[in-house]
């Protein structure tokens, strides 16, 4: 009789299990937070690296036809993410844009289609542009991290936060 009543016991109780399940959703409100922080970082990384390209593009352009290209001569499109620069009549070059990043106007930074003209205080042109990111936008449609630039004033891109 005592073997009937003796039972082995093979697996987890209900209990054992709820506190595992405890345990792995307390990791997990710790662990997205964090790693939705680390994609909004690699967002702004991807602007930053677009910006550089930009100014590269820009300084090349002004060797070859001492002005910056703004305006007319760029052209931002959108569905693609390509700027295009032109001399006016022919296409000087093309740059693809990271995923999901958009030129952005650099005042009010709401979405633009060209690079903005300035002129620098000591008269000389320049140029200056914002950019942002599809995925980082508020719930109300702006843009609320990314990079701007502006050939008078900076050194490097930088980062704006709304």
């Amino acid at each position: 009789m005592k073997q009937a009543t003796q039972m082995s016991r093979s697996g987890f109780t209900l209990v054992e299990l709820l506190i595992v399940i405890a345990i792995i959703a307390i990791l997990a409100a710790i662990a997205v937070p964090q790693f939705a922080k680390y994609k909004e970082r690699a967002y702004v990384a991807a602007m930053n690296s677009d910006a550089h390209n930009i100014i590269a593009a820009e300084e090349a352009y002004y060797s070859q036809y001492d002005k910056y290209a703004t305006g007319g001569d760029t052209s931002f499109n959108s569905s693609k993410g390509t700027l295009t620069i032109s001399n006016g009549t022919t296409t000087v070059t093309t740059l693809n844009l990271s995923k999901n990043v958009v030129l952005l106007d650099y005042d009010d930074l709401t979405a633009a289609t060209q690079i903005e003209a300035v002129t620098c205080p000591d008269g000389s042109p320049g140029y200056k542009f914002a950019l942002g990111h599809n995925n980082i936008k508020a719930s109300d449609g702006t843009y609320k991290r990314g990079v701007k630039f502006n050939s008078c004033t900076d050194k490097a891109p930088v980062e704006w936060t709304q």
